[in-house]
């Protein structure tokens, strides 16, 4: 085996060991997922469209809720995804668990696939893919399926939308309209929405070419993923108008989950706010700040530290992409804010009132991110010495804020959280530092 080989066969290994050990538990059947809208929602619709089928019926109508309503035409129900059907796999429960799973193998490598395609070494590509695909928010979205799914996809219509840009190959037209009707067929609407505009930004952006025409060729590749995928599209716009959705939601309900500026510092420090896992003995003191829901849409918003690290010194630097990097973390901040600033407001009364939870617009974000730090990360390998040397200074300004942190006392820390006094926080560090696997969700069946 040649050198190069060897290298490509080392690269690939890496996250799929992490990967099968992470999740052991769960690819050996003794695990499964259950946490938030698994268990009350996700599962037992699964399991309902799953007994209609092998029932012999075409699944047009799910008769076990509010007396009956459409099943195929709601995309919620993925009917028409075609990895939905692992559910008929012998034994619904595992078939169920590999339907989440396996979206988090593809999150990771289409990243590492698309991060190559960027021209990142197979080391950065690896840190890459382990920050989105092992990050904060994939490990979140396993309790949130068509989010899971949906970005999942995100990588792999990035890459082949940017090859046609570039190269102008009607295959790459092809495979990058078929990922985003795969998009489509989840029926995830902001999921889409976030799509169109991480390649929005990139064509008017990228400066190799007319930015008019790039959008146009965006625009067609969003047509052509439509055509794609009017089997569901067409019918859920039908559903949407008989739905309560059509006449719009409450602005109070539109603006729940928007995001609290102080939650940004946990893309350095994950416990900031405490955790919000359900098998932690930890309080999660960050519940006041979110109001009625208690807690984040996302879990968790942290992507490694190497990697954040690296892109705010790619940003310092003004390594390749920067611009870009910046225009797609700003909107998604900007966005996911929501009522937070008077954006939200301004929308919500010139008629977008179907959207709702602004935290959701953050995943945008975080995955620039991912793909930006690894590319500043392999201008460190490459040498970089300006990249190499903000990097340092952000990491030890991170050093030293988390060291400041760790002597506050504990009366001090509830008075600032408003905690009552019987709340016990030795569990907790005042700034942990390491990546958590956050949203983690399995456990051993009894």
């Amino acid at each position: 085996m040649t050198d190069d080989r060897r290298s490509k066969l080392i690269a690939v290994t890496i996250p799929a060991v992490l990967l099968t050990l992470l999740f052991i538990d769960v690819i050996a059947g003794a695990g499964v997922f259950y946490s938030r809208d698994v268990a009350q929602y996700h599962f037992p619709g699964k399991k309902v469209l799953s007994e209609i089928v092998r029932g012999g019926e075409f699944p047009l109508w799910n008769p076990f809720i509010s007396a009956g309503q459409p099943l195929a035409a709601n995309p919620a129900n993925e009917v028409f995804y075609p990895l939905t059907w692992l559910i008929l796999l012998p034994g619904f429960v595992y078939g169920f668990q590999l339907l989440a799973l396996l979206h988090v193998y593809i999150a990771t490598f289409a990243t590492f696939a698309l991060l190559r395609s960027l021209g990142a070494s197979r080391a950065a590509s690896v840190a890459g893919a382990i920050s989105f695909g092992l990050g904060g928010f994939v490990l979140s979205a396993l309790s949130l399926f068509p989010f899971l799914f949906s970005a999942a996809w995100m990588p792999v219509t990035c890459l082949f939308a940017r090859r046609f840009l570039r190269e102008r190959q009607r295959r790459d037209f092809a495979f990058a309209a078929i990922a985003l009707a795969m998009q489509l067929l989840i029926g995830e609407p902001i999921m889409v929405v976030q799509t169109g505009m991480l390649l929005g930004i990139y064509a008017l952006l990228r400066r190799k070419s007319s930015a008019v025409r790039d959008v146009a060729l965006v625009g067609a590749i969003a047509t052509a993923a439509l055509l794609v995928s009017a089997v569901q599209t067409l019918p859920a716009v039908d559903h949407f108008s008989d739905s309560v959705r059509a006449k719009g939601f409450d602005f109070r309900f539109v603006s729940a989950w928007s995001t609290p500026p102080i939650r940004f510092a946990e893309t350095t420090y994950p416990d900031l706010l405490g955790s919000p896992r359900i098998d932690s003995n930890a309080p999660y003191w960050g519940w006041r700040i979110y109001g009625e829901k208690h807690e984040g849409f996302l879990l968790s918003i942290y992507p490694g530290l190497l990697i954040l690290a690296a892109a705010m010194a790619g940003v310092a630097a003004r390594a390749r992409g920067w611009r870009i990097y910046l225009a797609i973390v700003a909107t998604s901040v900007l966005l996911a804010l929501g009522d937070h600033t008077p954006l939200l407001r301004l929308l919500y009364d010139t008629g977008l009132r179907s959207l709702r939870y602004p935290e959701k617009f953050l995943i945008m974000g975080l995955f620039a991110t991912s793909i930006f730090g690894a590319l500043s990360f392999d201008e460190v390998l490459r040498g970089d010495a300006r990249v190499r040397r903000f990097a340092i200074l952000f990491a030890c300004a991170t050093a030293v804020i988390a060291l400041c942190l760790a002597p506050i006392s504990p009366s001090t820390f509830r008075d600032f959280w408003q905690l009552g006094a019987n709340i016990d926080l030795a569990p907790r560090a005042a700034a942990g530092s390491s990546q958590r696997f956050a949203a983690r969700s399995s456990r051993c069946c009894s």
